[in-house]
């Protein structure tokens, strides 16, 4: 019984670090998309002075 326990706890700790780390690559990305859309967005208004 002992190590069957044991099992299940490493295991419920195994698939919290992939969540943890798939959760992670996630906020990352989200990050990343909002950077690069700020940017873009500021590249657009500069666009628009240079025309204007």
């Amino acid at each position: 019984m002992q190590l069957n326990c044991s099992s299940f706890i490493i295991r419920l700790l195994k698939s919290l670090r992939i969540v943890q780390s798939w959760f992670d690559g996630n906020l990352l990305r989200l990050v990343g998309g909002n950077l690069i859309l700020t940017a873009l967005v500021q590249k657009t208004q500069d666009l628009d002075r240079l025309v204007a």
